[in-house]
Parts: structure tokens; C-alpha cells; sequence
């Protein structure tokens, strides 16, 4: 089983299949969901039979257009993120035909919506919406995405379209330095948070220490371990800073 995301500059370059494939594009008919200034990005996607893409989200809104084969998807509403059991933007559970209820619970009751998108076909994808998708057949098919917020939201270091918003990703930040500091109250550890700029990313880093020796002692507490390579925070002082 194979899944080729086709792109001449993978990691390096946007993908947007008028530049990449003119040919292709030309054949082409992209239904005017967002303003053309919205557009991010177009991913040529071709699908062995039965691969599974596992239950994600995007962080834009989307289409899936179904050129050739067939592809079922099925789709959880935001409001089903806490019953998804997530790690990142992704679900734990791989199997969501037959899951294992004695550790995925929650899944059970979960809300779900299902399509089967034929030759032809045109699915629209909303941003934050879970979805699963498996090529029944040989597929061919096309990803249009869209930022139809504030650019200033979204990452500008990513090519992909599916990190979290800059709020989103704030957030996360703030929560982790409270675990920490929860932490610190618990264990009297040296578990500590160090924030530093990169002046020439413009962007914040955080850091952790001390998490080795809170395992060790506190190995019955209930804890989360963390890693924070990159949160981002807007700052031109590249001073480095720890946390109070």
C-alpha cells in the first residue's frame, strides 16, 4: 500500500499543482469556495487500495475533489475532541471500525458522519472537523486548502497547512508552564521552563530540565511528561529567559 503526495520540493515549497502539474491543472475545475487571495495550496494525491489515513484535523478549510476510485471518510465534529482520544492533532485509535472500548471508551457514543465520494465527486472539508479517509479503490484525487482568516493566524513556517494557529499554540505554551510550575509544587524539583528567542527565526523556544529526576522520585504521581520544541511567540529580544 502506498499514498504519493506529490510534490517537486517536499518541506521546502507550498504545493500548488498549476505550478507543479499546468497540464493536469488545465483539466481542472476548482469551485470557488474562499476569494482567490485565500487560496494556500493544492495537493496532488495518488492511493493504493485500502490505505487508511488516520483520524486528523487540518487547520484549514478544505476540499477533496475524487478524480478517479473511490474513498470513504468519516468525519467527528469538533465537539468530539475530548471522546477522540488525541495525541497532537492526530487520534490514538487506528482501527475506528472495531476499537478497543476497554481502552478507548469514550469512542463509543462518539458522533460521526459517513460518505463514500465517487469519480467525480467533491467533498468539503472544514477546518478543525476529524476525518478519516480509506482509498476503497486505485485513487486519483486533489486537496484545495484555504486560510480564510486573518494571515496573521496561521504559522508561517508551515508548508503544509496543518499546524495549529498561533493562538492555538499560545495556549499550549501557557498550559505547560502551569503544569510545570504544578510541578515544581509537587515534587520541591528543580523542574523548570526556559524561554528563549531565536533572532534569527523571530521566534520564542521553550525548554525543560528536570523531568528526569521527577520520574525517579515521583513515579505513582500523575503526571504528563512534556516536550515543547517550538512554541511560538511574537518578540525581536533575543535575551534568554526563564520562567518565574
Amino acid at each position: 500500500m502506498w499514498l504519493c503526495y506529490v510534490n517537486f520540493c517536499r518541506g521546502k515549497d507550498v504545493s500548488d499543482i498549476a505550478v507543479h502539474f499546468p497540464a493536469l491543472a488545465a483539466d481542472l475545475k476548482v469551485p470557488k469556495v474562499f476569494p482567490k487571495e485565500a487560496f494556500f495550496s493544492s495537493v496532488f494525491r495518488i492511493t493504493s487500495p485500502n490505505l487508511q489515513l488516520w483520524t486528523h484535523y487540518d487547520t484549514c478549510d478544505n476540499i477533496l475533489i475524487q478524480i478517479r476510485g473511490r474513498k470513504r471518510i468519516v468525519f467527528y465534529p469538533p465537539t468530539e475532541a475530548l471522546n477522540l482520544y488525541l495525541d497532537g492533532d492526530k487520534s490514538e485509535i487506528v482501527d475506528i471500525d472495531s476499537p478497543d472500548f476497554t481502552r478507548y471508551p469514550k469512542f463509543k457514543d462518539v458522533e460521526q458522519f459517513e460518505v463514500i465520494l465517487e469519480e467525480g465527486d467533491i467533498v468539503f472539508i472544514p477546518a478543525l472537523w476529524f476525518h478519516n479517509i480509506t482509498a476503497l479503490d486505485f485513487s486519483i484525487s486533489v486537496n484545495v486548502f484555504w486560510k480564510n482568516l486573518v494571515g496573521e493566524l496561521y504559522d508561517k513556517k508551515d508548508p503544509y497547512g496543518n499546524k495549529d494557529l498561533i493562538p492555538a499554540q499560545l495556549v499550549s505554551c501557557i498550559i505547560a508552564v502551569d503544569l510545570l510550575h504544578y510541578y515544581q509544587t509537587l515534587a520541591a524539583s528543580t523542574v523548570s521552563i526556559s524561554i528563549f528567542t531565536s533572532s534569527k527565526h523571530n521566534l520564542w523556544f521553550c525548554t525543560i530540565s528536570g523531568l528526569q529526576d521527577f520520574r525517579k522520585n515521583y513515579q505513582s504521581a500523575t503526571y504528563t511528561p512534556i516536550s515543547i520544541p517550538g512554541f511560538l511567540f511574537t518578540s525581536n529580544d533575543s535575551k534568554t529567559r526563564k520562567a518565574d
